[in-house]
């Protein structure tokens, strides 16, 4: 199945929309990770856009022009935030809460992996979510679109049936006239 310029630059805006949502919600590691992942797809179709656009230097400057301003800018705001977020990470390391709970003393602080993994899951749950919301999204906007091009539709077969109402009476007017 071969995909076209259009296919590609739809796919493109796709990944550029998930990545603009994940990187205006909390940015926790693997968030950013996720849009690292994002927008290496997002480049990948970037480049496929650009390789078939051919001799048409409309889409030629269309694909550059994402490579340039869309892409590009924001695989350095999530590099730069994925380097601070890893940055903190790594100076937190090594630093121990000030604050221990009773029920941690009392379990000899064996829990905190426990909670480290709730935590993970809660993010990866979190993450999960955040994609079917932008799917969610995304398909609540693409069926807006059909049903407002089928409104248009409509009224313009409506518009043909009333012409054709008037046709009609004008036709019957004339035959009883004879």
């Amino acid at each position: 199945m071969t995909e076209s310029y259009e296919d590609y630059a739809e796919e493109c805006e796709v990944y550029m929309s998930r990545i603009r949502t994940f990187l205006a919600s909390t940015r926790s590691l693997s968030t950013l990770k996720e849009c690292d992942r994002l927008w290496r797809e997002a480049r990948r179709c970037a480049l496929a856009m650009k390789s078939l656009a051919g001799d048409d230097t409309m889409k030629i400057r269309d694909a550059q022009n994402k490579l340039d301003r869309d892409v590009g800018p924001l695989g350095r705001e999530i590099t730069r935030a994925l380097d601070e977020k890893q940055g903190r990470d790594f100076l937190m390391e090594g630093a121990r809460p000030s604050y221990v709970s009773p029920t941690l003393m009392e379990e000899g602080g064996g829990a905190s992996s426990e909670v480290d993994s709730l935590i993970a899951n809660s993010e990866a749950l979190l993450l999960e979510s955040q994609s079917i919301c932008a799917n969610t999204e995304q398909i609540g906007n693409s069926t807006l679109d059909q049903m407002g091009s089928q409104r248009e539709q409509l009224y313009i077969t409506s518009e043909h049936v009333q012409g054709t109402r008037s046709r009609v009476d004008q036709a019957r007017a004339l035959l009883i006239s004879m």
